[in-house]
């Protein structure tokens, strides 16, 4: 069922279009505006649902006192690589990257896994950002591009007969999982102690649910074997019920999932509590991404704004409007900024160079990514 799209139904204060869920207009805001002016009533940050309640700040720094410890004591041992963190070369990885080299002083191997769709300028940023942060070896892995594909060109090709199916987040939880997967074997055969996770909590893998349930640790163990793929491959029911994923596939995900021992998964920001726009700054005035124009590109994967395309133009909204308006509201970012960001009315946008590339690449039937 498609939405109707309205130029003028938003939010006055935050910017939020009323297509989003759950939006009502209330005493000339919205709804959400005023769950957040309760967050600050309170004493929280608006935008901090990590630690909102029933979340209380001493929560916070124990978690952090766990963290830290945690990292005083692996740094006493003798071994060449502390931990392994994926690395993508986005404001979120070299964000985290930093913390664990400079504020924390521990060993990192860096993991880049190439999906057949990173950008040019994130290549750019990786050798740029780890040259200032004088590390000198990051592993490439480019040996997994074929299954990346497979699952790109399914999930491209079938978001029109099923709710959410193509649509960021989903795709990019499923794409999340099989680079953590990938990271978590690396990790594995260079004796890392643990694996960071590198992005910001909007972006966080399957594998790290547990982390959004409040009852549960920050800190999570990862144990190999037949459970580890068990679980992993059931975010793949429609591509192993239709025999898209074939034998040579599931063998290489079922050795992904054969670990040596137990990997401890830990994300330093979801821990601090930092947002994107803080790791942006941050990163910016310490010099670590080669930028002349002084900004960072929102994503490194070329596939995500055909996600939001398709997304807005099946829904009326784009997925992460939710994040977009908490800056708004906190006057982080203008409006401009924030309806630049979600500009995806052209209905040329697929015949762009780099859109056109992506369908190309991976085969695809126009006519079916065009049926929204």
């Amino acid at each position: 069922m498609k939405i109707k799209k309205s130029k003028n139904n938003r939010c006055k204060k935050c910017s939020l279009p009323f297509s989003y869920p759950g939006v009502k207009l209330k005493n000339k805001s919205c709804n959400y505006c005023e769950y957040r002016n309760k967050l600050r009533r309170n004493g929280f940050p608006s935008h901090d649902i990590t630690y909102s309640p029933p979340y209380k700040n001493t929560l916070k720094q124990k978690l952090i006192d766990k963290m830290e410890k945690f990292f005083k004591e692996i740094k006493k041992k003798n071994i060449k690589y502390h931990c392994a963190i994926a690395y993508s070369g986005g404001k979120d990885s070299t964000y985290n990257l930093y913390l664990l080299k400079k504020r924390y002083g521990l060993r990192v191997l860096p993991i880049t896994v190439k999906n057949g769709f990173m950008n040019s300028k994130a290549i750019s940023n990786i050798e740029y950002s780890l040259s200032k942060l004088k590390i000198k070896k990051n592993i490439f892995i480019k040996d997994y591009i074929p299954l990346f594909y497979k699952i790109y060109d399914y999930f491209l090709t079938n978001h029109y007969d099923a709710p959410l199916k193509a649509m960021p987040p989903t795709l990019c939880l499923v794409c999340h999982s099989l680079i953590e997967l990938i990271v978590f074997q690396v990790a594995d055969k260079n004796n890392c102690l643990f694996v960071a996770h590198g992005g910001d909590r909007y972006n966080m893998p399957p594998i790290f649910n547990p982390l959004l349930n409040k009852k549960k640790t920050y800190f999570r163990i990862i144990s190999g074997g037949n459970k580890l793929f068990q679980y992993f491959t059931s975010y793949y029911p429609i591509l192993l019920k239709e025999k898209r994923l074939n034998k040579k596939d599931l063998y290489l995900i079922k050795k992904l999932c054969t670990l040596k021992k137990s990997i401890t998964l830990i994300g330093p920001s979801l821990i601090l509590g930092n947002d994107p726009i803080d790791h942006n700054r941050k990163i910016m005035n310490l010099n670590l991404i080669e930028n002349k124009d002084n900004k960072i590109k929102d994503t490194n994967c070329k596939i995500m704004p055909i996600l939001n395309y398709l997304y807005y133009k099946k829904y009326g909204y784009v997925p992460y409007e939710f994040i977009f308006s908490n800056y708004v509201f906190e006057n982080k970012k203008e409006k401009k900024w924030y309806k630049k960001k979600r500009s995806y009315q052209n209905q040329n946008f697929l015949k762009e160079p780099e859109n056109k590339e992506i369908i190309e690449k991976l085969k695809l039937n126009r006519e079916l990514i065009h049926q929204v």
